[in-house]
């Protein structure tokens, strides 16, 4: 996929949208409707090859925002093995956790420390192999898909030793 300039795709979305915008212009202001916005992502996808979903319009707030967007997309080449869409409750996550939506500070999340004496090596591997047979640890969310990485991603797990820390008498050592 050809890489833009800024000033291409500028022009590329006044043309679309046929309104009279600059740089920092909202989103909200060019797109009055819904309708819009799914007209604009078919005309996108026809005239550059590129597929962006709705949620890159909502976390874009200004067309200087989606500029950078689009730059980002068509300059990446990401080694996705397989996409598959986003359910309807993996979509609600997602939106919820938008700045244009109420309570959306906080995602949910899990964190816990353990103290172990395992083997870090050994574990490295267990986990290496974990990756290459489930296809979830391996997922991302992009263009409203969750896309799953191609298998060989797991050659690269590492286990960061910086923050390992060793039980001496009892007391830790960081």
């Amino acid at each position: 996929m050809p890489q833009f300039t800024h000033s291409e795709i500028f022009k590329l979305i006044k043309d679309i949208t046929q309104k009279e915008m600059s740089e920092n212009s909202s989103l909200y202001e060019i797109f009055e409707d819904s309708i819009q916005m799914f007209k604009f992502l078919s005309e996108v996808k026809n005239q550059i090859g590129l597929e962006l979903g709705m949620l890159d319009l909502v976390k874009a707030e200004t067309i200087n925002d989606l500029i950078e967007k689009i730059q980002e997309k068509t300059g990446k080449a990401a080694e996705v093995e397989k996409k598959i869409p986003l359910t309807p409750i993996q979509q609600s996550y997602l939106l919820g956790r938008e700045q244009n939506f109420h309570g959306s500070v906080n995602s949910t999340h899990l964190y816990f420390e353990v103290e172990h004496s395992l083997d870090i090596d050994k574990a490295e591997e267990c986990i290496r192999q974990l990756i290459e047979k489930h296809d979830a640890l391996r997922a991302f969310v992009e263009d409203e898909n969750q896309c799953i990485l191609a298998k060989d991603i797991n050659k690269d797990f590492r286990i960061d030793r910086k923050n390992e820390f060793t039980i001496i008498s009892g007391a830790k050592a960081i």
